[in-house]
């Protein structure tokens, strides 16, 4: 995980952010793991 999405996730699990901050930035964070490794594989966006 990147380190600023990390430092964001950390922020909403300390302050109490609704669940649904939290699944939205795991869904983020498979997202751009999936386009880091689409890009590392050569393909077009």
């Amino acid at each position: 995980m990147p380190r600023l999405l990390l430092v964001i996730r950390n922020l909403c699990l300390t302050g109490g952010a609704p669940e649904d901050v939290i699944e939205n930035i795991e869904d983020i964070e498979e997202i751009l793991t999936d386009v880091q490794n689409a890009i590392r594989q050569g393909e077009k966006l």
